[in-house]
């Protein structure tokens, strides 16, 4: 990513920005595969028609988040009011399309509002390497649509993440923000890691500007010579934030007289709306007035008028955080002369430029620094927590990543000495086979020899006192699943689960938001939920965390649903396996939805057990908001025919049991938590006692019959 000096960067464009980052940049990959045809369709603007269906379908998949979509709807108003043109549409007829008025009536609707969307929506892929600049999906965005294929190295075995985790983690690595002589960067996650591996935990305010801010390529010997003290590193920051003033404009501001109304609302903008501005200007005569004359009338007007525009005014004026606090809500004049806004040097004018300059700045950078802050919480290896941020599983982390090392790294050159597996940034980022764009191992991104794993290996035994590999990744697993099970007592007691079930089944979906995460989509958030009931319905006797298909942030927060091609959980014990499929589709959707995927899933999991005798007894559970009469008898029957595994055409099982339960049952059984052995038991006896010697050749005899 190619950035300018002081310039700040971001890794989701504020169009389109959305809370669950992770499905969006998931959602958007698979979008974009579709419309090009896995790369062979050129992505292009109208008459192309591939950043318009893009667009298209990201509406129908994000219903729930793009509400309001005012030049797409004339757009489409505007085409179905003229059907030739639409039948060209629909059918793609590109001769048609690239008729003259066609490209004079529709190019501008076509892009106004969709396809700029669409390449907004894009640019974010583009960014983390999932998408190049041509927006063709990348080696890393088909490891994003298919995480099952990603094979780990020794080391990022014991950072104990999933696939998704591990994706993101890899890809933040490589991330480089460059000059633009495309030579010097700057390695925004490699300062995040060398941070908290050199402090304890921070401020997560702090961390996240000093990430968004630190572009001081010019200045990197300053920069790293404060990375050890956070208050001197705050203040290099904080004194970057420099405002330019055009000569003209500096010589208008610095007379004393309040300014003309004309010269303030070309200098004071607001890019969505005027009517902020007409706010602005209100708040500016109401300050002046108060510094020329400090009365309490003038101090208590604008008081008023903040406490009625406070978000507004906050914005604009307030330096990144409230304009004003406590000591001036007691409207005392000798300490609101004191504030910022009236304790300046120069003049008034100028001062109130500069602080609305700053804050408009900052109020960016905010934005910016939300999207940022979801997308490290990808990676499963940083939490937040109550305002701080820290590493987690940190006793391995400080192993791997090495602080000196990665010190040397937070700033460099691309040169073929330095970096022997990329020479420049065309090598880099800009080639389809560049290395941003292809999968590399975490080794081999850090640029570890033979050498230095072996170094780290022998740090990691010394730490676990053991060389036992398999023994430390045990120790850690063990601890892991004590610290989500300790997080689930801690924050999901059974009646918030139960209470979240019934708020599933009302369909209270920004409720259920706001109690579990803004940063999950609501079926991910189901199959979470789902998880918790069954964790307290098993007596709390199951490994939940390793049974979750679903991806989960450090903070064991949900993050990213289950796969398609992946059951919801899977349970393995001793004696028995628990497959669990969650849907919310409702009970006419269900048939066309889920009665594939998750016949398929339970029959290749009982025929795999089945081929490799495990003797463990295989039941699936269906967990739905509804059901409807068919799908509750249907799953009955399946049990009494023989049936084929999808994944080998040679393995076949039969008895595949599945059970069809509701939310309301779901809750009732979190209650039967000392009965959940015998409750599974009965639920087999229930679908086995019926069922008789079954021909699987039957179809065959059939045909046979009938010679053909």
């Amino acid at each position: 990513m190619i950035i300018k000096d002081q310039q700040v960067f971001n890794l989701m464009d504020t169009n389109g920005r959305r809370k669950d980052v992770s499905n969006a940049l998931q959602l958007y990959t698979q979008i974009l595969d579709e419309v090009t045809n896995h790369g062979v369709i050129t992505w292009k603007s109208f008459p192309c028609l591939t950043q318009f269906r893009f667009y298209q379908k990201a509406l129908e998949h994000s219903a729930d988040v793009f509400k309001q979509h005012k030049p797409y709807d004339l757009l489409m108003q505007t085409i179905d009011a003229d059907q030739t043109f639409k039948q060209a549409l629909e059918n793609n007829d590109q001769f048609k399309l690239n008729k003259t008025a066609y490209l004079v009536k529709y190019a501008s609707l076509f892009d106004n509002g969709v396809e700029d969307r669409a390449r907004h929506y894009t640019s974010n892929l583009v960014k983390l390497g999932f998408a190049t600049e041509q927006r063709q999906v990348t080696e890393v965005g088909y490891n994003l649509l298919n995480p099952s294929s990603v094979v780990y190295d020794e080391l990022e075995k014991l950072l104990l993440v999933d696939p998704i985790n591990l994706i993101y983690l890899r890809q933040l690595l490589k991330l480089k923000l460059f000059n633009p002589n495309k030579n010097d960067y700057y390695a925004p996650f490699i300062l995040a890691i060398y941070l908290l591996l050199e402090h304890e935990r921070i401020d997560e305010s702090l961390f996240l500007k000093i990430l968004q801010l630190s572009n001081f390529i010019d200045h990197k010997e300053q920069f790293l010579s404060v990375l050890h003290d956070l208050d001197a590193l705050n203040s290099l920051i904080n004194d970057s934030l420099h405002i330019e003033i055009e000569e003209h404009l500096a010589t208008q501001l610095q007379e004393r007289a309040k300014l003309d109304q004309s010269l303030f609302f070309k200098i004071f903008t607001n890019k969505k709306t005027t009517n902020t501005v007409n706010l602005y200007w209100d708040f500016y005569n109401l300050c002046y007035e108060f510094d020329r004359q400090h009365t309490q009338e003038n101090l208590n007007n604008i008081y008023s008028f903040y406490l009625a525009n406070k978000a507004i005014v906050d914005q604009a004026f307030g330096l990144g955080t409230n304009l004003f606090f406590t000591n001036f809500f007691s409207k005392n004049v000798n300490e609101a002369i004191k504030h910022d806004l009236f304790h300046y040097e120069g003049n008034f004018n100028k001062n109130f430029y500069v602080i609305f300059k700053k804050s408009k700045q900052l109020d960016l950078i905010n934005e910016y620094t939300d999207t940022t802050r979801r997308v490290l919480k990808t990676t499963g290896l940083i939490s937040f927590q109550k305002g701080y941020v820290e590493l987690s599983n940190k006793i391995i982390v400080k192993h791997i990543f090495n602080k000196e090392q990665f010190s040397q790294r937070i700033f460099g050159k691309l040169s073929i000495d330095q970096n022997p597996l990329y020479k420049d940034y065309n090598m880099y980022e800009e080639m389809f086979n560049g290395f941003l764009y292809t999968s590399h191992s975490l080794s081999r991104i850090c640029q570890y020899n033979e050498q230095q794993v072996s170094e780290i290996r022998s740090n990691i035994y010394q730490e676990f006192n053991t060389d036992n590999i398999k023994r430390i990744e045990t120790l850690i697993a063990t601890k892991k699943r004590l610290d989500f099970e300790a997080f689930i007592d801690k924050n999901y007691p059974i009646e918030k689960v139960k209470q979240l079930l019934n708020l599933f089944t009302d369909r209270k979906d920004q409720e259920i938001k706001a109690i579990v995460t803004a940063e999950a989509s609501i079926p991910t958030i189901y199959e979470y939920v789902v998880g918790l009931a069954w964790y307290y319905f098993s007596n709390k006797k199951i490994n939940l965390l390793h049974s979750y298909n679903l991806s989960l942030t450090a903070d064991y927060e949900p993050l990213v649903h289950a796969r398609g091609g992946e059951a919801d959980l899977v349970i393995y014990d001793f004696d028995y396996v628990i497959l669990i499929e969650a849907t919310l589709m409702n009970a006419q959707n269900q048939k066309r939805g889920e009665w594939e995927p998750v016949l398929r899933h339970s029959v290749n999991l009982k025929a795999e057990e089945d081929y490799n005798n495990t003797n463990r007894q295989v039941t699936t559970f269906f967990i739905a908001n509804e059901l409807d009469y068919n799908t509750i008898n249907i799953w009955k029957a399946v049990s009494s025919v023989p049936l084929q595994s999808s994944s080998d055409s040679t393995k076949f099982t039969d008895h595949v049991i599945i059970m069809p339960i509701t939310n309301e049952i779901l809750s009732n059984l979190m209650d039967r938590a000392n009965d959940y052995e015998s409750i599974i038991a009965s639920v087999r006896d229930l679908f086995l006692k019926d069922v008789s010697q079954f021909n699987r050749y039957w179809y065959d005899d059939f045909k046979q019959q009938l010679k053909i």
